[in-house]
């Protein structure tokens, strides 16, 4: 049995990285909330690609401003995003865009449950989910994230 490796509770540690021949890598990382350990569901993205360059459907580009999903994206990155619609199925894990109710701020922050009509989220980087909130309150789906 491998030994076991305790992560420092107030940063992010990586405990090894390696990279193949392909440029894929293989990482193990520990996050602040080390019960935090939902990962994002594959969603299906329509693109096309034409002179070379990729052309993603119903998607814009926005920036990406805060440290409460790091390490999963940082301030500067650039998000591939899409317009949530009602009838777009939810999953733990999904990346989204919402509107706090309480001081009309805009979050971006990952699902961790939906019980009902409710929908829990919670930063990576943060200690606690945030207050429940209801799906009129989501204004779009993260596709992608681009590291700049």
């Amino acid at each position: 049995m491998a030994d076991s490796i305790e992560p420092d509770i107030m940063k992010p540690t990586i405990i090894t990285e390696k990279y193949d021949g392909n440029c894929n890598v293989d990482m193990e990382l520990y996050c602040y909330d080390p019960t935090n350990h939902i990962q994002a569901p594959h969603f299906n993205v329509n693109y096309y690609v034409k002179d070379n360059i990729i052309y993603i459907n119903d998607s814009k580009i926005e920036n990406f401003n805060g440290d409460s999903m790091q390490p999963s994206i940082w301030t500067g990155n650039k998000l591939i995003v899409t317009e949530y619609k009602k009838d777009m199925q939810l999953k733990e894990g999904m990346i989204i865009g919402y509107r706090r109710l309480f001081d009309d701020s805009f979050t971006t922050h990952r699902i961790k449950a939906i019980y009902n009509d409710e929908i829990y989220t919670q930063g990576d980087n943060n200690l606690k989910e945030d207050e429940p909130i209801q799906k009129s309150q989501i204004k779009y789906i993260i596709l992608g994230v681009l590291f700049l």
